[in-house]
């Protein structure tokens, strides 16, 4: 038998489905799918049923699943550099820069469980009532941490393979977020706005500038995974990425209710 060979793009697509498939099929990724929707709906017990309120408790729920995909990423990030692996994965047809191109297939498949949980999460609340405006910004916040986390695995373990590097970076992750609300004095404040669920109400204005930060961020995490490979490419597309973030963290803050009186959720009070 002749051996055929396949063309780049066609083994490319292959990988990046291999590695799809891979993270689909993952039990922990579900188990943190079942604990978001589970903290979810706890929270959202004895609150005023609103959908400003069912955002920003399905925005915490979302963070802890990210967390679970800041492990699940350094891991499959950081397993050529397991158990000697290096001396194998060295002899292996597919050049390490494409390997890292297929493992940002763990955004959007971390994008589709995000949504997938939230969708859950509405099942399980809209029968009880949901009062207020709607508001679509909202209701994509989030889907967008699952992917950041995703994102900030892969690149903790492309440049970082270390075993305790996963665990380190999700504790640095987690204690960076939960200080944003305790350093800001204000809803208004910077340190809030940083914050990746929008907790507080918010003008339609407002969250859809928040969304565009979140996306920026992503961005940025991102880049930083594929300049392991794409140093100048990644430096300029991260680049860019903060100053979108700037500026759309700017125009939130302008676009800000004068005063936030009505607290959707509020994490001192937890």
């Amino acid at each position: 038998m002749i051996a055929v060979p396949v063309p780049p793009r066609v083994a490319a697509a292959a990988l990046a489905s291999t590695e799809a498939r891979l993270l689909a099929g993952m039990s922990t990724l579900w188990m943190g799918f079942i604990l978001a929707v589970a903290l979810c709906a706890v929270w959202s017990r004895g609150t005023t049923r609103t959908w400003a309120a069912f955002a920003a408790h399905s925005g915490l729920a979302a963070l802890v699943l990210a967390g679970f995909l800041v492990l699940i990423g350094h891991l499959a990030a950081s397993r050529d550099h397991r158990h000697d692996a290096t001396e194998f994965t060295g002899t292996l047809p597919t050049p390490p820069r494409r390997r890292t191109a297929a493992l940002l297939t763990f955004i959007p498949v971390a994008g589709a469980v995000g949504v997938l949980a939230e969708g859950v999460e509405l099942l399980v609340l809209v029968p009880s009532g949901l009062t207020g405006r709607l508001d679509p910004w909202l209701l994509a916040v989030p889907a967008l941490p699952p992917m950041i986390g995703a994102a900030l695995g892969v690149a903790a373990g492309l440049w970082w393979p270390a075993t305790p590097a996963g665990p380190l970076t999700l504790f640095a992750a987690t204690a960076a977020i939960a200080m944003l609300p305790v350093v800001g004095s204000d809803p208004t404040g910077m340190p809030w706005l940083l914050f990746p669920v929008v907790l507080e109400p918010v003008t339609p204005g407002a969250a859809g500038w928040h969304v565009l930060y979140l996306v920026a961020a992503l961005t940025v995490v991102g880049g930083v995974a594929l300049a392991r490979h794409w140093r100048l490419p990644a430096i300029a597309v991260v680049t860019i990425a903060l100053v979108v973030a700037v500026v759309a963290v700017r125009r939130e803050q302008t676009q800000q209710p004068v005063t936030g009186t009505a607290t959707a959720v509020s994490p001192r009070g937890r």
